[in-house]
């Protein structure tokens, strides 16, 4: 163990929290790794006097995507969920750094549909200060469509973004939570600017910024973890 621990640390200098992660995800079956439940989560009396604590789970939720078709957390069961926002101009003016987010996580994915057939990503269509718009631009579909976006794994939505980010977060409201401008965030409010990741039972397990490649390429190795927790416990049965 302590020669794990002497290795861990060098990793860690040399290269960073990223390759950090996915170093012990991928070779210490997450035994020490285990992303955390986000959100406010309900506690429950017992009979006995114990209690018991349920993480926060997403309320139901239901959008319309760009084709008309119902998104909801029934229609989206057994996924992996990477939400984000998205706005008509992109990608001059946008939430998330667009071909950062396309090369640096959607490829990847796309390269690898075998192991990530149930992630779907979904970018709810607002302006710059989160509020939902009824239809995608011209525009923007013309920017997603010379990204070669497979439809059926990355698609807009529209509807109310508070559905998703609007959950408890160190005391605060997600939703509410400023934007900085020195962080190059745009509009009013930081949820804007970031990726939100959910797992196969709706609870949210990490988010980041969506602007900087680093923040990308880490939000990459917490997906890569709750897979593996996924193909550890299929291989249990």
């Amino acid at each position: 163990m302590p020669g794990l621990k002497r290795l861990g640390l060098l990793i860690l200098v040399l290269f960073g929290p990223g390759l950090l992660i996915y170093f012990f995800a991928k070779n210490l079956t997450n035994k020490f790794i285990k992303l955390p439940y986000i959100g406010a989560p309900t506690i429950t009396a017992n009979t006995d006097g114990t209690s018991d604590t349920i993480p926060y789970q997403i309320p139901f939720f239901e959008f319309k995507n760009e084709f008309g078709q119902t998104i909801n957390s029934r229609t989206t069961q057994n996924q992996f969920l990477v939400f984000s926002t998205i706005q008509n101009a992109c990608p001059d003016t946008c939430g998330i750094y667009l071909f950062h987010f396309n090369e640096l996580f959607y490829d990847k994915i796309q390269k690898n549909k075998d192991n990530y057939n149930n992630v779907k990503l979904y970018s709810i269509l607002t302006d710059v200060n989160g509020n939902a718009i009824e239809h995608p631009s011209k525009r923007l579909l013309e920017t997603l469509a010379n990204l070669n976006r497979d439809t059926s794994v990355w698609q807009i939505l529209i509807g109310d973004p508070k559905q998703i980010f609007d959950f408890n977060y160190n005391g605060s409201n997600f939703s509410e939570l400023p934007a900085t401008a020195s962080n190059f965030e745009i509009g009013e409010k930081a949820f804007v600017n970031a990726l939100l990741l959910v797992d196969r039972t709706k609870h949210i397990r990490g988010f980041t910024g969506a602007k900087r490649d680093s923040d990308i390429r880490n939000f990459f190795d917490l997906l890569k973890i709750l897979k593996k927790v996924q193909f550890d416990e299929n291989n249990k049965h």
